[in-house]
C-alpha cells in the first residue's frame, strides 16, 4: 500500500484534504487432496489425487478530497468527492490425475477479469443549536460501473447504478449523565473481491467452498436510538436490507452428487435489536465489561426459485475481567455465548468460548510479558444447517476452525516518549482494504 497526502489549512477551521491510495494484493492458494476410497470392510477400492489452484492479482488506487469549514460555533460544514479504481484477473483451475497425467475439471476450471468504478460526492452539515441539543446532516451520492468477464460464460456482470445515501444524527444532553442520540443511516455494502473472484477448496471429493461472481450490493436503512447513563449504553435499531449477502450457503446439485458453500443474495432481511453497554469498576483491583444483544429477524429468500421465509430471535453476551494483582502483575479472562440463530437460510447452533491470559509489567521500563490461552475449553465450534423439509432439503455440518491455543509474548517500547507525535489521520482506501479479507 502507498498513500500520498496532501491538506492545506486556509485559517483555523477551515481546511482542504488530499489522498491518493495505490493497494495491491496477490493471493496464491494451491492445495493439493490425495483421497482414498474403502469399502464397508475398511479395503482400499482406488486413490484418486487432486490439485486446485487460485491466482489473484488485485488492484486498486483510490483518489478523495475532502473540505471543511467551520462557521463561527454553531455550523460545520464538510464535502468532498471519491473515485475509486479496482481491477482483478482471477485464475482458478482444479485437476485430477488419470494415469499419470494431469486432467482439468472444467466444471471448475475458469478465468475471469473484473474492472469496477465507483464515483462518489457527499456533503454534510453539523449545527449546535445550544449546549444540550446538535445535529448533523449528510447527503452522499454514488455511482458505480462493474464488469465481469468470464473466459467460458463471456460477461457475467454489467451494472451501473446510482443511488443517493442519506443521513441524520441528532444528540440531546439531558444532564451531566445522561445523553441521547437518534439516527437515521442509508448504507451500501458491497461484496468482498474474495466472494467475487471465484475459487475452489474441497472438503472431500464431492463437498466444496466456491465464490459467486454475480454478487450483488446489499442496502439498508437504518434507525438507531442509543440512550447513555454514565458509562453505561442502551441502544435499540431497526434495519430494513435489500439484497443481503449471506456467505457460504448451501448449494445441491442432485444429478452430479455435489454440494457447494457459496455467498448468495437474499431477498431481504428485517431486523430489530436491543443491546447493553455495562461496565463496572470493582476499587482499584476489577474491572469488567459486559455487553448483552437482543436480535429479531425476518429474512426472505429463494430456494431453487421457491420463496422462504425464515423467523429467529436470538441473543449473545460477551463478558471482559481485568484482575490487577500484585507485583505489576495481571490477570484477564474474556467469555462469550451466542444463543441459537440465523445464518442466511441456515441456522447454527449455540457456540461459547472462554480466553484466558496473565501479564506482568517488568520493573524499570523493561517490557511487558504475556502468557494467553486462547479457546481454553475448545468449545468454539461452529454447527449449522439447513433445514427445509418442506422442500425436502436438509443438511448438517460442523466446523472447529478455532483450536486451543497457547501464546507467550514480550513486548517493549523503545525511543524517546516525550518527542511530537506524527499527525494522527485516516486514509481515503479504508472501505476498499475491508474488501479484501486476509
Amino acid at each position: 500500500m502507498g498513500n500520498v497526502n496532501v491538506q492545506h489549512e486556509f485559517r483555523p477551521g477551515t481546511k482542504l484534504n488530499f489522498d491518493l491510495d495505490y493497494l495491491f494484493y496477490e493471493d496464491e492458494n494451491p492445495n493439493t487432496y490425495d483421497n482414498d476410497f474403502f469399502d464397508g470392510g475398511g479395503n482400499l477400492l482406488r486413490r484418486e489425487d487432486t490439485r486446485s489452484d487460485k491466482f489473484t492479482p488485485i488492484n486498486i488506487a483510490v483518489g478523495q478530497l475532502a473540505f471543511e469549514h467551520q462557521f463561527g460555533e454553531k455550523w460545520k460544514y464538510e464535502g468532498g468527492a471519491k473515485m475509486v479504481r479496482s481491477e482483478f484477473t482471477n485464475e482458478v483451475s482444479v485437476e485430477t490425475l488419470v494415469n499419470g497425467d494431469w486432467i482439468e475439471n472444467p466444471t471448475f476450471t475458469n478465468q475471469s477479469d473484473l474492472q469496477e468504478r465507483i464515483y462518489a460526492v457527499y456533503s454534510s452539515a453539523d449545527f449546535k443549536a445550544n449546549e444540550q441539543n446538535s445535529f448533523k446532516f449528510g447527503l452522499r451520492y454514488e455511482y458505480t460501473d462493474s464488469q465481469l468477464d468470464a473466459e467460458k460464460e463471456g460477461r457475467v456482470v454489467d451494472r451501473q447504478f446510482g443511488s443517493l445515501f442519506p443521513s441524520v444524527f441528532y444528540s440531546r444532553t439531558l444532564n451531566e449523565k445522561q445523553s441521547l442520540n437518534a439516527t437515521f443511516t442509508r448504507r451500501i455494502s458491497r461484496p468482498t473481491f474474495d466472494d467475487m473472484a471465484p475459487f475452489a477448496i474441497f472438503l472431500d471429493p464431492t463437498t466444496f467452498f466456491f465464490g459467486n461472481a454475480a454478487l450483488q450490493p446489499a442496502l439498508s436503512n437504518n434507525v438507531k436510538v442509543d440512550y447513555r447513563y454514565e458509562s453505561f449504553l442502551f441502544s435499540i435499531q431497526y434495519t430494513y436490507e435489500d439484497s443481503t449477502i449471506a456467505g457460504f450457503q448451501d448449494d445441491v446439485v442432485i444429478e452430479e452428487n455435489t454440494q457447494a458453500f457459496r455467498p448468495i443474495n437474499l431477498k431481504n432481511t428485517q431486523s430489530w435489536s436491543a443491546s447493553a453497554t455495562l461496565p463496572f469498576y470493582i476499587g482499584n483491583f476489577w474491572e469488567m465489561q459486559n455487553n448483552a444483544n437482543v436480535l429479531w429477524i425476518v429474512l426472505n429468500s429463494f430456494f431453487e426459485g421457491t420463496p422462504v421465509r425464515q423467523t429467529a430471535l436470538s441473543y449473545n453476551f460477551n463478558t471482559n475481567q481485568t484482575f490487577k494483582l500484585p507485583r505489576d502483575f495481571s490477570f484477564e479472562a474474556s467469555a462469550f455465548y451466542n444463543s441459537a440463530g440465523i445464518f442466511g437460510r441456515a441456522r447454527y447452533q449455540p457456540i461459547w468460548g472462554v480466553n484466558v491470559g496473565l501479564q506482568k509489567r517488568l520493573a524499570n521500563n523493561q517490557g511487558t510479558l504475556r502468557f494467553n490461552v486462547a479457546d481454553l475449553f475448545n468449545s468454539i465450534v461452529f454447527r449449522v444447517g439447513t433445514d427445509l423439509p418442506e422442500l425436502g432439503f436438509t443438511t448438517n455440518r460442523r466446523f472447529d476452525f478455532s483450536q486451543r491455543t497457547f501464546r507467550l509474548s514480550y513486548s517493549r517500547t523503545f525511543g524517546n516518549n516525550k518527542l511530537k507525535a506524527s499527525r494522527r489521520r485516516g486514509t481515503g482506501s479504508e472501505e476498499e482494504r475491508g474488501r479484501v479479507n486476509n
